[in-house]
């Protein structure tokens, strides 16, 4: 059943993306731009000057940001260029609509490592703890988002896939903090409904932001947010080591319990560097990893990698709190 009901969810997913990517460069294509008046602008020669596709911002590597001979276009990296007199780029609008209807095909379809953890986290999770539960839920919308994101290179679904990954570790932190001290303090002040209010105020939290975010309103940066999460993350596993320590001092001697937490350490620094990787750099030179050409994109590996690491330590978590959720293991 589980097996059909995957496959649901990733056609699903599939759909979505491309339709979504399609109306979104669609409507880049058709429509024009205004100027602060509210007028159609126009080039010298009177040409309707048409939406750019997508943000156009220096962001992942695989963004069509390059002319047809594959060499940087600087009047493509902002809208427009600062300080540049950028001409129309007809030939670029009719190479992203004939070549480029998903504008990212691998950071795109990358996203389905985000559901496939999602889904697995779900089915091993159902209604049996909240936050379990909350954390499956967020990787398959993560999965949803991100591909939008990629696909058409809008800024609201960048939005959206920015604060998204802050509420799937938001939950994460919570079901490990949760487990912890119910198993090994015996305690956990929230009720049942009080999880639901907490649950409740980190979505409606993340949709603030994207509405801030993507109006241009205020945006935290998100580096620095996302490394705060994966320090409050370690701090958890260090806690939890200490804490099984004390319950059974000869636990630190199983390979198992080091196992894990290695394993999570390397996926998350291999994904991480893969993310600082790619990308452009604000001269318009590509990083040490970054060609729109690849057969692989840098990028799409932080997905793959970081699912991966998010499915680990989730499976980690389950484990040290003997909840009997756990994704690779039955104890």
């Amino acid at each position: 059943m589980w097996i059909w009901s995957g496959a649901a969810w990733a056609l699903l997913f599939l759909v979505t993306l491309v339709l979504a990517s399609l109306i979104s460069a669609k409507w880049d294509l058709d429509h024009p731009q205004l100027d602060d008046n509210g007028n159609i602008k126009k080039d010298s020669k009177g040409n309707i000057i048409y939406q750019k596709i997508g943000s156009w911002r220096p962001d992942q590597c695989e963004g069509p940001l390059t002319n047809r001979d594959h060499s940087v276009d600087p009047c493509l990296l902002t809208d427009p260029a600062p300080g540049k007199d950028c001409p129309v780029q007809n030939d670029h609008r009719s190479f992203n609509q004939d070549d480029h209807t998903i504008l990212e095909p691998w950071n795109a379809w990358s996203n389905l490592a985000y559901l496939a953890a999602g889904l697995l986290i779900l089915f091993r999770d159902w209604r049996r703890w909240l936050f379990g539960w909350a954390v499956g839920l967020n990787l398959v919308l993560l999965a949803l988002f991100s591909g939008l994101y990629h696909g058409s290179l809008q800024s609201f679904p960048q939005a959206l896939d920015v604060n998204w990954i802050y509420a799937v570790m938001l939950c994460l932190i919570i079901y490990a903090a949760e487990g912890l001290t119910h198993r090994h303090l015996h305690q956990w002040i929230p009720g049942p409904w009080k999880n639901w209010v907490i649950f409740a105020g980190v979505e409606v939290g993340v949709v603030v932001l994207t509405v801030l975010k993507s109006t241009n309103v205020w945006a935290p940066d998100s580096t620095t947010v996302f490394i705060a999460l994966v320090l409050e993350l370690a701090n958890l596993v260090v806690l939890s080591l200490y804490l099984m320590w004390q319950r059974e001092p000869d636990v630190w001697g199983s390979w198992e319990t080091w196992f894990f937490p290695c394993l999570i350490a390397v996926l998350a620094g291999a994904a991480f560097f893969f993310r600082l990787m790619d990308g452009w750099n604000d001269d318009g030179t590509a990083k040490r990893l970054c060609s729109p050409t690849a057969a692989i994109q840098a990028h799409a590996l932080w997905h793959i990698l970081g699912a991966g690491a998010l499915l680990f330590t989730f499976d980690y978590f389950a484990r040290v709190s003997g909840r009997g959720d756990r994704i690779f293991g039955d104890d």
